[in-house]
């Protein structure tokens, strides 16, 4: 689903997603899918995959979080900024259909 409702003013290329997740209301990381990476690399890199999902999980519930949450955030995120994607490819193409009028009118005026 591409979200048409999405913000994209200006924007850094520095900090393009934060910029794009600031104007879209999705600024706050604490309660969100970047928590789960933040769990994850505080846990030991030999640490057995199972034990680091037991692990995720059950620091989430301490943080009142759920799986389906986190889940939910990232999808939500997804949403966002294929919609900033599809938002900025229209306004390219509209920028390029009137670049190519514009050729062709000169070329005809010669």
């Amino acid at each position: 689903m591409i979200r048409e409702d999405v913000e994209l003013e200006s924007v850094n290329t520095n900090t393009l997603i934060d910029d794009i997740y600031s104007q879209n209301n999705l600024y706050d990381r604490s309660k969100s899918i970047f928590k789960v990476e933040e769990l994850i690399n505080s846990l030991p890199k030999e640490m057995v995959t199972d034990t680091k999902r037991s692990s995720v999980l059950s620091i989430l519930g301490n943080f009142g979080l759920t799986n389906i949450e986190v889940v939910s955030d990232g999808e939500n995120r997804i949403e966002v900024l294929n919609g900033v994607k599809e938002k900025y490819l229209k306004k390219r193409l509209i920028q390029l259909e009137k670049a190519k009028i514009g050729i062709y009118l000169l070329m005809t005026a010669l």
